[in-house]
């Protein structure tokens, strides 16, 4: 894991590849301290990341690809915002999907 994320409370959780999958409504089986932590961790997240602006989805499939955007109720953006705003959006996607390793 990480050391970015490395914390004695969570190290229990994770798993050989290093991730870890919590619903965020249902920790109640875990302790009060990784409940604690776990909710501390979605909140700077949040803060460091702001604002949804939109969904970037592209599904992969045996001969083909299909690209969308979509923009969750809360988003930022909408179907309405400018062509160019929107493409800013897909651009930055796809910088990170080039770097995701």
């Amino acid at each position: 894991m990480s050391d970015r994320f490395a914390s004695p409370i969570l190290e229990q959780m994770t798993t050989e590849y290093g991730w870890v999958g919590r619903t965020p409504r249902n920790n109640s089986n875990l302790s009060p301290e990784v409940q604690a932590e776990i909710e501390r961790r979605i909140q700077q997240r949040g803060e460091e990341q702001g604002a949804l602006l939109a969904t970037v989805v592209v599904r992969v499939y045996e001969h083909s690809e299909e690209p969308q955007i979509s923009f969750p109720r809360g988003s930022v953006l909408g179907p309405e915002t400018d062509s160019l705003t929107i493409e800013e959006v897909v651009e930055r996607a796809r910088e990170q999907l080039a770097h995701w390793s």
